[in-house]
């Protein structure tokens, strides 16, 4: 069974509630990261997310993270990093997509 992304705090009140993405992003945990993206894409709040632990980073699960930021910002909503390990760096700047999920170093 698929890992599910860590919250910090009750899902009633998910403002300032860091989304803690887990160590292994793997293929097998695309429907779990979905799962939880799409819980918070329409939050009105900044919705932060903690990559920190990040090690192993399925291009699938990239995607997701780039469909999350495109609808964040067409519908005006701020999204942000709180930390992104090098892997998750690295991998995004392989696909080209560092600068869509603001990881790159222009973004930062």
């Amino acid at each position: 069974m698929p890992k599910r992304i860590r919250k910090t705090a009750a899902r009633t009140d998910q403002r300032n509630v860091p989304l803690v993405l887990p160590a292994d992003l793997g293929v097998e945990q695309a429907q779990a990261v979905y799962t939880d993206l799409r819980a918070r894409v329409g939050e009105t709040a900044t919705v932060v997310i903690d990559g920190a632990a990040a090690s192993r980073i399925h291009s699938a699960v990239l995607q997701l993270l780039c469909m999350f930021w495109r609808e964040r910002d067409a519908a005006g909503l701020p999204t942000r990093w709180q930390a992104a390990s090098p892997e998750l760096r690295a991998a995004a700047a392989l696909l080209g997509v560092d600068r869509m999920i603001q990881l790159s170093a222009e973004s930062s």
